[in-house]
């Protein structure tokens, strides 16, 4: 039953005869917790009680991480001679938690990841690696929002003298849940999650800060938008297409804020709408939190291609992530070189395209 699925929610879209495989990839850029000690001490105080792996690894990537995972996908080649490209889904922002605390609570401060990798000593080999696998093309750079944060409900919490709040920023931390929050805006993960239509401006203004952040940072415009945990409305949509994004990055049915504290759900059918193009993740592959494994991505990717539909890959960093734990890492890149191994076996006709690439391919038709 569950592989019928699989085949029904590729019956609409754009469609294509070319065995085209891309990896999406969320949350470079973001640092959801420090360290092994942050964690540690974020338990022990039960600020958080969720033995998550999003709460015990997902730190800020290091160039050693870079590094291992270019290694890696620049193994494996397709039809073309050309290897897999991750398109990365960069956050260009975390809360300052210094300077919050410094300003007494009273206003919000966002610290780039640069800034923090300048701090960790990390920034020079970061880039130095960053750059050498932009430039092979097996990485390329996309936009996913300035924090992985909706920032304006947690502000106003922070204000109000929320004891949990303060203790969680106190404590280098974001991601705690709050009764406060509906049930698919937990621990304040979703950016463009507002409370009341009242927020929709300063969601605008962050968006765009973080473009313009985004192009100061990597010398390029991003082609691509995925919004955090999924969550959006057709406002910030038109936002984006009005200011260079060429494609978002969503589900055929979307969760969008209704400003009263709650949800709606929206529905795209079509990837093309007025020559704005969404894209729509049809596999899933997070072998390390998950079961989505490489036997569940496989038949993933084959009921796309029996559809004929692109393959598009979503697949978060943490499952690469070695900055806390380097076995982490390890284990994580081993499913990856499995499930390439695989692919690149059954599939002698596969394209490893970039997401840039297949907006380019899209648009052409």
């Amino acid at each position: 039953m569950k592989k019928i699925k699989y085949y029904l929610k590729n019956i609409a879209g754009w469609s294509t005869i070319r065995k085209i495989v891309v990896f999406e990839s969320d949350d470079w850029g973001s640092e959801r917790v420090q360290s092994i000690r942050h964690y540690n001490d974020l338990l022990r105080k039960k600020i958080i009680t969720d033995e998550n792996d999003y709460n015990k690894y997902d730190a800020l990537e290091t160039s050693e991480d870079l590094a291992s995972l270019g290694s890696v996908l620049s193994k494996y080649s397709d039809r073309n001679g050309n290897s897999p490209v991750f398109n990365m889904y960069y956050i260009t922002s975390n809360p300052d938690y210094e300077k919050i605390i410094e300003n007494n609570y009273e206003t919000y401060e966002d610290k780039l990841f640069t800034e923090r990798l300048r701090e960790l000593g990390d920034h020079e080999s970061y880039f130095k690696c960053l750059n050498k696998y932009l430039e092979s093309k097996v990485f390329s750079l996309a936009y996913h929002g300035r924090e992985h944060l909706c920032v304006k409900p947690f502000f106003r919490l922070m204000k109000s003298g929320s004891h949990s709040i303060k203790k969680s920023i106190d404590n280098s931390f974001h991601s705690i849940d709050h009764p406060s929050l509906p049930n698919k805006a937990t621990c304040f993960r979703p950016s463009l999650f507002f409370s009341n239509i009242d927020e929709i401006p300063f969601i605008k203004d962050m968006l765009l800060d973080g473009i313009k952040k985004f192009k100061d940072i990597f010398k390029q415009n991003p082609i691509s938008f995925c919004p955090p945990n999924g969550i959006s409305c057709s406002e910030f949509d038109d936002l984006l297409f009005k200011n260079g994004i060429k494609a978002i990055v969503t589900q055929k049915i979307r969760y969008e804020p209704d400003g009263r504290n709650n949800f709606k759900k929206s529905y795209r059918l079509l990837n093309k709408k007025k020559h704005k193009i969404y894209l729509f993740r049809n596999c899933g592959f997070e072998p390390m939190h998950t079961k989505m494994n490489v036997e569940f991505c496989i038949n993933q990717i084959e009921a796309a291609f029996v559809m004929k539909k692109p393959a598009i890959i979503s697949t978060h960093r943490l499952n690469y992530n070695g900055s806390i734990n380097p076995e982490y890492r390890r284990k994580g890149l081993a499913h990856l070189e499995r499930l390439l191994s695989e692919v690149t076996k059954k599939w002698k006709n596969v394209e490893f395209v970039s997401t840039a690439e297949l907006v380019k391919i899209m648009s052409s038709k």
